[in-house]
């Protein structure tokens, strides 16, 4: 079915010269006998669903770009490290638990045959373990304002 510029303009509920924006800007198509009226709806009604996935490509845009500002105030703050640091010190914090329990198999060989009772011996254990975790206690400095570990 065909119609006018005037006719498609009242059903569509805009004015006739809109319509002609619509026809210049290349939205719908005037034939030699007016416009196809499902043709002209099913155009308009695609650009309009092309703003809408527009929209939401824009919406998922700014929330990216406000969680990038989020970080970046984090990081400002001090509140964020990079995960290539983190690694690093934990690295570091997980040989030295390593070498000190290592150790302490060191120290208490020596120590033991010399233990009178079960209960010596264990005791010997025990002082041998807590020298280790002392050791693991003390603050390090990983260089540098504010990275210094400080363990209880």
């Amino acid at each position: 079915m065909h119609m006018s510029r005037d006719e498609l303009a009242d059903i569509m509920g805009v004015t006739p010269g809109r319509i002609s924006q619509m026809a210049g800007s290349g939205l719908i198509h005037p034939d030699p006998d007016g416009y196809e009226v499902l043709q002209a709806f099913r155009d308009v009604v695609t650009y309009y669903r092309g703003l809408t996935d527009l929209s939401a490509i824009k919406q998922s845009k700014l929330k990216k770009e406000d969680e990038l500002l989020e970080i970046a105030l984090q990081k400002a703050r001090g509140e964020v490290l990079p995960v290539a640091d983190v690694q690093t010190v934990w690295g570091d914090i997980m040989l030295k638990v390593r070498d000190a329990l290592r150790r302490v198999g060191g120290k208490i060989a020596p120590m033991l045959p010399y233990a009178k009772t079960e209960a010596d011996m264990q005791k010997r254990i025990e002082d041998a373990i807590d020298e280790a975790l002392r050791e693991l206690s003390r603050p390090v400095d990983y260089g540098g304002e504010g990275t210094t570990i400080i363990s209880r």
